[in-house]
């Protein structure tokens, strides 16, 4: 079985893709983002964690945060593939914390057609109405959740080892003050190894990988709330507002409060 990647860049790309993929085939990655594939025509061999199907015309499939997925394509297809980044969808990730889908694929046309529907809403006005973008998201959502349900996460870790087990216990922890020794600790590994293993598999720095977590809860809160940047900044994690607005410039190419302005 091939050794699955973390596709850094997409934890750092705060965008909604969606797009129509021809003949789709991408080998084992996973994200934080959520990504959802609607079969347009053809067929396609998607695995997401342990599970595999074979889905034609009017299924689809999603792949949950840190989900092992794949995808090929045995002869033809024509997909809409779409990846949504958890900042524009805080409140789902927020109140479904700790679950998952209890399957990743949805093959039933009559359930599948109104979430085709909302794809193609968001396909015609994401460019121009980002607020009818972010409703028809959760209605995307809503509509998985009711039709797939939501259970406690249990899956396998299947390829990617205990680097997903660590990467959901930094999403659950990274708003303590939680170092590289800790992380070393709790998982039985030596410090300077895990260190090098988790360059090796996330692409960047534990550091670097925390604060681009602490950044994007500060984002969500900046959008969402009326908390001031200091509180924001200190419920994010970080221990000085010079180092949140260090941190947040670097990765969103703006100050917190030039952030905040720009979202309301």
């Amino acid at each position: 079985m091939q050794k699955a990647f973390f596709e850094i860049f997409r934890d750092t790309d705060y965008q909604l893709h969606l797009g129509v993929s021809e003949n789709n085939a991408f080998d084992p990655h996973y994200h934080s983002n959520i990504e959802i594939v609607y079969l347009i025509e053809g067929e396609i061999e998607i695995t997401v964690g342990e599970e595999t199907q074979l889905l034609t015309a009017g299924q689809l499939a999603v792949a949950d945060s840190y989900d092992v997925h794949s995808y090929r394509t045995p002869e033809h297809s024509l997909s809409y593939v779409m990846i949504i980044p958890l900042e524009l969808v805080g409140s789902f990730s927020r109140s479904n914390e700790g679950k998952t889908f209890a399957t990743p694929f949805l093959t039933d046309p009559a359930k599948t057609a109104p979430v085709l529907e909302a794809i193609r809403g968001i396909e015609q006005l994401h460019e121009s109405n980002p607020l009818a973008t972010k409703g028809y998201l959760y209605v995307i959502l809503g509509l998985l959740s009711e039709a797939l349900a939501l259970v406690p996460c249990a899956r396998s870790v299947g390829t990617i080892g205990p680097m997903r087990d660590i990467l959901l216990y930094l999403d659950h922890n990274f708003q303590n003050p939680v170092q590289m020794t800790d992380l070393a600790r709790q998982f039985g590994y030596n410090k300077d190894y895990l260190s090098r293993i988790f360059n090796s598999t996330i692409g960047c720095g534990f550091k670097h990988y925390l604060n681009l977590l602490r950044a994007r809860h500060a984002a969500n809160r900046l959008q969402s709330s009326d908390d001031s940047v200091s509180d924001i900044a200190e419920c994010a994690g970080f221990t000085s507002q010079r180092s949140f607005n260090r941190v947040f410039r670097e990765i969103y190419g703006c100050t917190p409060v030039e952030y905040k302005r720009s979202a309301r």
